[in-house]
């Protein structure tokens, strides 16, 4: 994928100095979610639904409880909890599909997407700052650059090459500290997703 000259670029110092730097915002996001989560009370899932769903409303659209169990990889019965879960503390709401009164839409209630965009307003703003700080062109190259690793990332996620990564299988009954001879860690739940506008 990356080509021939691409590949030969793999190890150098500006390509391994820029992958730190997306390790850092992940871990900085992952930071800054954990405080939210904290102060909020909410799981990790709970507070990426809350994403989701605040993101569909953004977008105009209806998301559905199958549709929102596709972006979490999370079982029907467990969207059916966890959207039961926000419903109970008001966060959000169900009713029927516009279109097609069988389904169900789920929907994010004002006083939770006013506590959604408080919350997350402090790290958006700065962010808004740096970026407003750039020139166009910088701007469309940093776009560039994101849509690439993020569509990178997508395809790792959805062909399993993140569930196992190689040689970190232990053998059966092994009991050591070595780390390449850990068992795998178990795959996280789906990542804090923060709903940055």
């Amino acid at each position: 994928m990356a080509g021939e000259d691409g590949d030969a670029r793999l190890g150098t110092p500006a390509v391994t100095r820029v992958l730190r730097l997306v390790r850092a915002v992940a871990t900085q996001s992952d930071r800054y979610s954990h405080a939210i989560r904290e102060r909020l009370g909410m799981h990790s899932t709970d507070l990426t639904a809350m994403g989701i769903i605040s993101d569909a409303a953004r977008d105009g659209a209806e998301l559905t409880p199958s549709q929102l169990a596709a972006e979490l990889h999370l079982s029907a019965s467990a969207v059916t909890s966890l959207v039961t879960r926000l419903e109970h503390i008001g966060h959000v709401t169900r009713h029927p599909h516009v279109a097609d009164g069988r389904k169900v839409v789920v929907e994010i209630t004002p006083s939770a997407a006013d506590l959604a965009s408080t919350s997350f307003q402090p790290l958006s703003g700065a962010i808004r700052e740096v970026l407003a700080s750039r020139s166009d062109a910088e701007l469309a190259l940093v776009e560039d650059v994101l849509s690439d690793i993020v569509r990178a990332m997508t395809e790792v996620c959805e062909d399993g090459r993140g569930s196992r990564p190689a040689g970190l299988d232990a053998p059966r009954g092994a009991t050591t500290l070595d780390p390449a001879a850990a068992p795998a860690p178990r795959p996280r739940s789906s990542g804090d997703r923060a709903p940055l506008s």
